[in-house]
């Protein structure tokens, strides 16, 4: 059974209160009675891990029980002990998205998963839960017990006022020299050793980060907590420890200190973990996209997907959809759950929704390489595949001289897209050797055809809504994009030329053009 729940905008939703039990299982009233206007910045968001579905635990909403991941459980217990430790005597009022929103109804889901952003944002803070149930300690409790209060204030002072647009520089030694000097003269040696492992294996390595959710629930909410088992610290906090240590930390503080016998220890590891590196760079990223969105610095949906290859849900339809909420242009997309649409067809509706939104083909400019083996649409990128390789730094500005185009010209969901355009030639081996001695392809108007996976057969086209040379591989009726056509200075080949002729016999409905289909 479902607890009831008062909706926003007429609908049914609902916020947790905190019930003064002392046992370790919950019993909570759900409010029902209150509308959402009302509780604007007086409630507290929940973000967690919700880990094995098969881990449960009891807990009570409105006298029924519920069935909750172990780690919603976790997370619960963690924000009753924060509570406590920070606002003893005041009432807790919580909003966690397991009991607040019904996962098995996909209407209510998609209605719910729509305003998500409008329920962070309005949070008074986010309570975030790194750990599960049986997690070691002293991740995140060194870094208050070792480092002085004022040595921390400075560091978060010289973030809170990073300039705007520049992440780069949030975790430069400039801004947070203190701490770096701290670890390298001051803190204890022994502690140093154990205390730097364990924050790395129960903090940076958290399976929560990875979670595609967790970046709408902590960049829009006004303020963060980062709870480790039951210890806890401020968002700016952690980002400041992270800034303070570059590349080649566990060397240096090697140089200083003597190794010790703790078979684990990452400070005295010969060589960093790649993957342990990797996870930091990713909690930094965070970080960095948190200071952005304070400062007033938004992105569009697709500099949000780019990021989508690292991120983990259960749903891969919610690599998509988590995106949306932070987004200044979302392109008129929104969560459904409704049709049971697979992630393929949500892929399609991004890239068709790209392509209006820009009204050319956005997407085939996006696109670096297509495995030619992959049955999916080939113009189609596939944000979560690090397969399916994108250019994530390729500029997205139309040509000048296009007109917009037809809708029919920008995608079908059937995973077809219709275009036009000129035909260039089609790939043979050149009969000499380059300088290099290699053979290289080319066509009757390309000396040397510079392309990722092209092989004989190939064929170049200029297409309508397109500003470069696009590399097209015949199959049976349609066509399979493979990669843009570069020239020598191994950029994108566009010719404005190319550009302005393709249009002129286009609107002329000269015969040279082509009608093909791409999938």
């Amino acid at each position: 059974m479902r607890p009831s729940r008062q909706r926003i905008d007429g609908r049914h939703e609902g916020y947790v209160t905190y019930s003064q039990t002392q046992s370790r299982y919950f019993a909570y009233p759900i409010l029902s009675t209150n509308h959402i206007l009302r509780l604007l910045g007086k409630y507290t968001t929940l973000s967690y891990c919700a880990g094995d579905p098969k881990e449960t635990e009891i807990i009570t909403v409105n006298g029924i029980h519920f069935n909750a991941f172990a780690n919603l459980g976790h997370a619960l217990r963690q924000a009753r002990h924060f509570w406590r430790d920070k606002f003893d005597g005041q009432e807790l009022l919580l909003w966690a998205d397991q009991i607040c929103i019904n996962q098995s109804n996909p209407s209510e889901r998609s209605h719910q998963v729509g305003f998500m952003a409008k329920i962070y944002e309005n949070a008074t803070q986010v309570l975030v839960s790194l750990s599960s149930e049986g997690d070691r300690t002293g991740g995140l409790e060194w870094i208050s017990r070792t480092i002085p209060p004022e040595v921390i204030y400075h560091a978060v002072d010289a973030f809170s006022r990073c300039s705007p647009g520049k992440p780069e520089l949030l975790f430069r030694d400039f801004a947070t020299g203190p701490i770096l000097e701290y670890y390298q003269y001051v803190s204890p040696v022994d502690d140093i050793h154990v205390s730097w492992t364990t924050f790395v294996e129960t903090v940076l390595e958290s399976p929560w980060w990875s979670r595609a959710w967790i970046r709408q629930e902590f960049i829009l909410s006004p303020n963060a907590y980062l709870m480790a088992s039951f210890e806890y610290i401020h968002w700016l906090t952690l980002a400041s420890v992270l800034g303070a240590v570059p590349p080649g930390f566990s060397r240096q503080l090697e140089m200083k200190n003597t190794r010790c016998s703790y078979i684990k220890c990452l400070v005295c590891a010969k060589q960093p973990d790649h993957e342990r590196w990797y996870n930091r760079n990713v909690v930094r990223k965070l970080m960095a996209a948190k200071i952005e969105w304070s400062n007033g610095l938004r992105r569009t949906l697709m500099d949000w997907l780019n990021d989508v290859y690292t991120w983990k849900a259960s749903d891969s339809r919610d690599m998509i959809y988590a995106s949306l909420g932070l987004a200044s242009e979302s392109y008129g997309l929104r969560p459904d759950y409704v049709r049971n649409k697979s992630i393929e067809d949500v892929s399609i509706d991004v890239a068709i929704a790209i392509n209006t939104h820009y009204g050319y083909l956005a997407t085939l400019e996006l696109l670096k390489y297509v495995d030619p083996v992959s049955t999916r649409p080939s113009w189609v990128p596939y944000w979560q595949s690090k397969q399916h390789y994108i250019s994530r730094n390729r500029g997205r500005k139309k040509h000048h001289k296009y007109p917009l185009l037809k809708s029919d010209l920008l995608g079908r969901k059937d995973g077809i897209l219709a275009a036009q355009g000129t035909f260039h030639g089609a790939a043979y081996w050149s009969p000499d050797a380059d300088e290099y001695g290699k053979r290289t392809l080319q066509t009757s108007k390309l000396e040397q055809l510079g392309a990722d996976g092209a092989r004989p057969g190939d064929e170049v086209w200029m297409l309508y809504g397109c500003c470069y040379l696009t590399l097209l591989r015949p199959k049976g009726k349609y066509y399979r994009f493979i990669n843009l056509v570069y020239g020598q200075s191994l950029a994108p080949l566009t010719d404005n030329a190319l550009i302005e002729e393709v249009i002129a016999l286009t609107e002329a409905n000269h015969p040279i053009i082509s009608y093909i289909e791409i999938c």
